[in-house]
């Protein structure tokens, strides 16, 4: 909808969700992985709440048997480039280990995530949009 309605640069698309909005954003490249060329989860990790967590494990079986399927229908094709990931948490981060955790999950994921962990000195759970340059250079690195 929104392509159609405004100018988008398809090589630029990007989400980027913080805390709850984080883990959402790790649920959309689990299910949408070529919605957005780059998914930043800023604090979020892989959810607080045990019943919250993203299903992993069932995103993987399905992308095995997807994969599986896919390998029988049809000849070689071009492999597919992983969507870049940043993984963005605070020293103080309440959710901090939740994003080492998500990264360990995703580093080890049948789909080669190759996601990145940003750990930054002295910050708490907070988005402070003036001061994350280093999520907005990131994001513009993934379309060189």
């Amino acid at each position: 909808f929104v392509s159609s309605q405004f100018n988008i640069d398809p090589q630029r698309r990007f989400l980027v969700g913080h805390s709850n909005g984080a883990v959402f954003a790790l649920h959309v490249l689990l299910h949408l992985p070529r919605l957005f060329t780059a998914v930043c989860s800023h604090q979020g990790g892989i959810g607080m709440e045990p019943t919250f967590c993203l299903d992993f494990d069932g995103f993987n079986e399905r992308v095995r048997e997807e994969k599986g399927k896919e390998k029988e229908e049809e000849e070689e094709e071009e492999e597919e480039v992983p969507v870049p990931l940043l993984l963005f948490t605070g020293e103080y981060d309440i959710h901090r280990e939740n994003c080492k955790q998500a990264k360990v999950i995703l580093d080890n994921a049948f789909v080669d995530y190759h996601p990145s962990l940003i750990v930054r000195p002295g910050v708490k759970h907070y988005l402070d949009h003036l001061r994350e340059e280093a999520i907005l250079d990131w994001l513009l690195s993934t379309t060189k």
